[in-house]
C-alpha cells in the first residue's frame, strides 16, 4: 500500500498543487499486514506448520486459504470502521478469533502516525498554515482513528467519502484523455 497527502491551492481556473508528500509503504495492505502478524503470533504457536502454510502457500488450497485470510482481515478492518468488535475466520485450524476496533487502532496507529507527520509536512512544505479541508481517500481512511488523529493534528475534521476506496480510479477516469 501507498500513501500520498497533496495540499492544494485555488486558482482563478481551480485548483494546483502546492506540495506532495508520499509514502510508499504506508497504506492499506501495510495495517492489514499488522493484523495478520496479530493473529500469526496466536495461531503460530498452535501449529506452526499451519501458520507457515497460510504464510507460504505450497498448492492451490493453501493459496486460497491465504487469500481467504487476508480477505477476511479486510472485510474485519471495514467492519471495525462501523461496529466495537467483529470475528476473523482463521483457515486451516478452522477458528473464529474475535477483533475489538480497539486492537485494530492499536495495530494500525504506527502507520496512521507516519500518514498523519506526511500530511503535516506536505503542509509545512506548501507553506499553509490551516487548511481549509481535509479530504480522506483511500480504504483506511476508514478507520475511526484516521480522521480523530488527522482533526488533531491539523485543528479541523476530515471528511470521508461514502466509497472512499473508489476515489484515486474515479479521478483517473476524469481525467482520461480523449
Amino acid at each position: 500500500g501507498t500513501f500520498d497527502a497533496t495540499v492544494l491551492t485555488r486558482t482563478s481556473t481551480g485548483f494546483a498543487v502546492a506540495a506532495t508528500e508520499g509514502l510508499p509503504d504506508a497504506g492499506d495492505l501495510d495495517v492489514d499486514a499488522a493484523l495478520v502478524a496479530y493473529l500469526g503470533a496466536t495461531y503460530a504457536t498452535l501449529d506452526p506448520q499451519k501458520w507457515q502454510r497460510l504464510q507460504q502457500p505450497a498448492d492451490a488450497a493453501d493459496l486460497r486459504a491465504r487469500w481467504t485470510l487476508w480477505d477476511d482481515i479486510r472485510t474485519a478492518k471495514e467492519m471495525l470502521s462501523r461496529s466495537s468488535s467483529t470475528s476473523i475466520h482463521v483457515p486451516l485450524y478452522d477458528q473464529d478469533t474475535v477483533l475489538t476496533r480497539d486492537q485494530l487502532e492499536h495495530l494500525a496507529r504506527p502507520v496512521i502516525d507516519r500518514t498523519v507527520a506526511a500530511a503535516r509536512a506536505a503542509q509545512i512544505s506548501a507553506g499553509a498554515t490551516r487548511p481549509e479541508a481535509i479530504l480522506l481517500v483511500g480504504g483506511s481512511s476508514r478507520i475511526p482513528l484516521a480522521a480523530t488523529v488527522l482533526h488533531r493534528t491539523m485543528g479541523i475534521a476530515p471528511t470521508t467519502l461514502e466509497q472512499p476506496e473508489t476515489a484515486v480510479a474515479e479521478g483517473a477516469a476524469l481525467n482520461r484523455p480523449g
